[in-house]
């Protein structure tokens, strides 16, 4: 089986610009750190003020796991051509639709405006209204842990990959953990994250996981 996830976002969305603006109306500018205190100072607040309750509670959820609230450059909006898979890799999918008979498994991922969506499992902050889309996504797992292998690659290796990899560790449950595979040469960090997909991949090789190339031999089992 194939799994696809495709970030999905609008472009009002907490991770982008146009979601936050400071006391001129003026937005963030793309790497713009937000942090809890710059929310309770109002040097950034919600464009919509409906939202603006909801932001210091987001930026205080994410600054307990350790993380802070980054703007990025718009992506994979959906409708666009950042939200499509690339041509030849969709061409690769469709070639093995075609050969096995069977429909690759796609999964949208962000669709929420309110919470960022590094990982297929979960996301950062679940919003309380929209459970289904943001809480852990115990099918997908359950779903994983059918097979005797996942061979887990793609962008970013900093981000998406490392978040989502986390997360199936996290409710892995019982199972060997030597059945998750990160290719390394199938994945890299998002530029100036690099320690970020280094740590993470001496952290996955500790916890267990299998760290390897596409070129092995041993792959498939």
């Amino acid at each position: 089986e194939i799994y696809v996830t495709l970030d999905s976002h609008m472009k009002y969305h907490i991770a982008h610009s146009q979601f936050w603006i400071d006391s001129r109306s003026e937005h963030p500018a793309p790497f713009t750190t937000i942090s809890e205190q710059d929310v309770k100072d109002g040097k950034w607040m919600a464009s919509r003020k409906e939202h603006r309750n909801w932001t210091e509670h987001y930026v205080r959820e994410l600054e307990k796991k350790g993380h802070q609230l980054i703007i990025w450059p718009e992506h994979c909006l959906i409708g666009t051509h950042g939200h499509c898979v690339q041509d030849g890799i969709l061409e690769a999918l469709h070639k093995w639709e075609a050969k096995s008979g069977k429909s690759v498994h796609y999964v949208l991922k962000g669709t929420n405006s309110k919470t960022e969506h590094y990982s297929a499992i979960k996301a950062e902050v679940v919003v309380p209204e929209d459970e289904i889309n943001t809480d852990v996504n115990f099918a997908l797992v359950n779903d994983l842990k059918l097979h005797n292998r996942v061979l887990i690659c793609g962008q970013a290796l900093s981000h998406c990959v490392n978040y989502t990899t986390r997360d199936l560790v996290c409710n892995w449950g019982d199972n060997q953990l030597e059945s998750l595979v990160i290719l390394d040469n199938a994945t890299s960090p998002v530029a100036g994250f690099e320690e970020a997909g280094s740590t993470f991949l001496k952290e996955m090789r500790e916890a267990g996981l299998l760290i390897k190339q596409t070129t092995d031999k041993d792959l498939i089992i």
